[in-house]
């Protein structure tokens, strides 16, 4: 459903981030990199050659709708979960780390969103049918995880 929709979750958390940080004063450079996979960070940032302080790092290890399946109820359910690094780039030192989520909590140690109950589909044929709410719903998500990471930098 997001390849058939315009949805994509990297160029709007990146717009969300970017203009976070810009009203907390940061200037962002969006530096395009290829990685290992999609779900990995970068290993060492002195290969990129960008006149930064730092490099922030954004790994998104879980987007789309999940199944919460148990004896009571069954309910698919928008999940965001995010792994954000800022590594200074004089040194490659890690400053910032953070796991955050939106939708289920994945651990204990995780900053955790809870989603609203009508972004949550009974039945999966409804949820395949109301795209513009499954945007909605993914984007509210992006919004709270780039406003957690603007406000933990500011």
């Amino acid at each position: 459903m997001m390849d058939s929709s315009e949805f994509d979750f990297g160029r709007n958390l990146t717009k969300q981030l970017k203009s976070e940080l810009e009203k907390a004063g940061y200037s962002v450079v969006d530096i395009p990199v290829s990685r290992k996979d999609s779900k990995t960070h970068i290993e060492n940032f002195k290969s990129i050659d960008a006149n930064v302080d730092a490099y922030l790092d954004i790994v998104g290890t879980f987007v789309g709708y999940f199944c919460e399946d148990n004896f009571t109820s069954r309910k698919y359910k928008p999940r965001i979960i995010v792994h954000a690094n800022l590594v200074l780039s004089e040194n490659n030192e890690l400053i910032y780390s953070e796991l955050i989520s939106y939708g289920e909590k994945d651990t204990s140690d995780c900053i955790h969103f809870p989603i609203d109950e009508k972004y949550q589909y009974e039945k999966f044929a409804k949820l395949l049918l109301d795209k513009n709410n499954f945007i909605e719903g993914m984007n509210a998500g992006i919004s709270n995880i780039g406003n957690q990471i603007a406000m933990d930098l500011h």
